[in-house]
């Protein structure tokens, strides 16, 4: 596509609403990003306007998404000690700025709220200071306190006329909050979050009120604090049903249910997602629709009914069109890929999984597109299709930065695949590298699977008596809570244990091993009952010949 050069930005910023959405056309895509490059001031302009959208979803949809629970912050607020004015010296002193004949209106509204914000943030300092608030009624009782305080200031002549200045306030502060809690700043999310309330409160602003009364309670949530978030949406939920807000009764519905779901109530959020459901069904949005139909396929997933997910998560990507939400519909199709992979419905999954691949390319999403790539490979080691599982190991692996989690975990992997191909001193290297990483960002679990793995790699070069030491270093590490679960992993690493227990003249242990690797064996013939006969076959004999590996030592 030929633009004129002197226009390219003006061309640009036209099409940014396009850009960002994904709805540009190919060639103008591929000419975007071209000039993106080059054009620091145009990618400045469009990570702002990819914010400006992510603050307008969030705060029309709610943030609560099915994801683990967060960790606690642990934030304290400042204790304030100095004397916090009154509501007759705030008064006086807007008075006093009213009658300032030199000062612009514009002027005047710009001083008076910044003397109404610094008056709300002493004494919210004060006040809080002063008093923990255990449950999410009191925090909302305390903000209506701080409301009443300030419809005094409404009572005055001069604070009166500035009415339409604070609305605007109140939700410039919400954009405030929502920036900050994108930043993960959550401490001061909330300060402005709860200024926007007491002013919404104090006008009598209800919509504006209710979206502040939520949003805190996202916030909360974000910071570890379940039960005081879970309060809060109560508490707002009962004031958006009796005005009748149907909008904000299905966010806070959902997110009700995405909290429940988050703590392991899954008939609980099965029952409220639902009821947003039914709610969301009834306006002409497509988002909140989908999004419902999304965390209930994820609900039925945690249930095990693996085909309901399926229905479910199926229904919500067929509602947009192509270009439409496409982060919304990168994140389905890894859901899509997760559930057919529980059905062991191979070729369906890894289609998903690289459908969500292309679509977080696009967005630049590197952690999704290193997620899928790691699944896809996990589902081909598990079918012994190693050479496959190693490309999209090696695509993940460059996505990856130098010191992540995330790399570790592909190494680990590709080290074992490696071994497992009989290039165990390729596998080395890979764990090698994997340890230094675990060990210098202090992730024990990692460090104690690739001593485990180290103790493999050793016991297959032959060296018995270091993959003993590495072992044992491994179980000094504590008890693991990460992939070693998967029940493949857990069998081969199950017969490498009874080999190394055999090759240290422990036979009782390894006798031992050998059983608890049988019963492992009978467990995964349960699971494979269902699945297509060629894998189920490939499947088996791969476990006989783990057994037999060890029962030939006995």
């Amino acid at each position: 596509m030929k633009v004129r050069k002197e226009t390219i930005c003006e061309w640009v910023l036209g099409k940014m609403i396009d850009f960002v959405r994904n709805k540009a056309s190919s060639r103008e895509m591929i000419t975007i990003e071209k000039h993106l490059q080059k054009c620091r001031s145009c990618r400045n302009e469009v990570k702002l306007m990819r914010l400006t959208d992510r603050i307008s979803e969030i705060a029309d949809q709610g943030a609560i998404e099915p994801i683990d629970l967060p960790v606690s912050l642990g934030t304290e607020m400042n204790v304030i000690t100095l004397p916090v004015p009154t509501v007759q010296d705030v008064v006086t002193a807007i008075r006093k700025i009213d009658a300032r004949e030199y000062l612009s209106d514009e002027e005047k509204g710009r001083t008076i709220i910044r003397t109404l914000s610094q008056f709300l943030s002493e004494m919210d300092n004060f006040l809080r200071g002063r008093r923990q608030f255990d449950t999410g009624r009191e925090w909302m009782e305390f903000e209506k306190k701080k409301s009443d305080i300030l419809k005094e200031f409404f009572l005055d002549q001069a604070a009166a006329r500035y009415r339409p200045l604070f609305k605007l306030q109140s939700e410039a502060l919400i954009n405030q909050g929502l920036i900050f809690h994108l930043k993960d700043e959550f401490e001061k999310a909330g300060v402005f979050l709860g200024q926007a309330l007491s002013i919404s409160w104090a006008l009598g602003d209800e919509m504006s009120a209710s979206i502040a009364h939520r949003l805190l309670g996202e916030m909360e949530f974000y910071q570890g604090n379940i039960s005081t978030a879970e309060n809060i949406f109560r508490e707002a939920l009962c004031l958006a049903e009796e005005r009748g807000m149907l909008d904000e009764k299905c966010i806070l519905l959902r997110n009700l249910g995405n909290l429940k779901f988050i703590s392991g109530q899954w008939k609980d959020s099965l029952q409220l997602l639902h009821k947003a459901l039914d709610l969301s069904q009834t306006s002409n949005k497509k988002l909140p629709v989908a999004r419902d139909l999304n965390n209930l396929s994820s609900v039925y997933f945690k249930l095990g009914q693996y085909e309901k997910a399926i229905e479910y998560a199926t229904a919500a990507i067929e509602i947009f069109d192509r270009n439409e939400h496409i982060a919304l519909q990168g994140q389905i199709h890894g859901n899509l890929g997760t559930f057919h992979a529980s059905l062991r419905n191979i070729e369906d999954s890894e289609k998903h999984w690289k459908k969500a691949i292309t679509i977080f390319k696009s967005l630049q999403a590197n952690d999704d597109m290193i997620q899928f790539h790691r699944n896809i490979a996990l589902s081909q080691y598990q079918t012994q299709q190693y050479q496959k599982a190693l490309k999209h190991l090696i695509a993940a692996e460059k996505l990856c930065d130098d010191s992540s989690e995330q790399k570790c975990l592909v190494l680990l992997l590709k080290g074992r695949i490696y071994r497992l191909n009989g290039n165990v001193d390729r596998a080395v290297k890979e764990h090698q590298t994997a340890l230094r990483i675990a060990s210098e960002a202090g992730l024990i679990q990692l460090i104690r699977f690739t001593l485990k793995e180290y103790a493999f790699d050793y016991f297959d070069l032959g060296d018995s008596k270091s993959a003993s030491e590495y072992l044992q270093e491994s179980e000094l590490k504590g008890k693991s809570t990460l992939s070693e679960s998967d029940s493949i992993f857990k069998l081969e690493d199950t017969i490498y244990l009874g080999l190394i227990a055999v090759q240290n003249h422990e036979k009782d242990r390894g006798r031992k091993l050998l059983n608890k690797a049988k019963r492992i064996r009978r467990e995964l013939r349960k699971k494979a009952m269902r699945y297509p006969e060629d894998i189920k076959t490939k499947e088996d004999n791969y476990w006989n010949v783990l057994i037999r590996k060890l029962e030939s030592q006995m």
